[in-house]
């Protein structure tokens, strides 16, 4: 997990809930209005020649409340 600190310095604590690769020319990338998550994008395949394709990494974390 990991721990974000807002500008009043408020923490808030997430946990990795999934990580998925997604064709972004064939699916949205979903998010919950009434969910605490973060999702974490950026393209994919890491090490790819040229920039630009569809697919996407996605990690999904939720906030765990202790």
């Amino acid at each position: 997990g990991f721990v974000l600190n807002d500008s009043n310095n408020n923490q808030q604590t997430f946990k990795v809930s999934n990580i998925e690769i997604i064709d972004s020319d064939k699916h949205n990338i979903e998010l919950i209005d009434n969910q605490a998550q973060l999702k974490l994008i950026t393209c994919y395949p890491f090490d790819a020649v040229t920039a630009g394709g569809s697919l996407r990494y996605v990690v999904t974390a939720k906030e765990v409340n202790e």
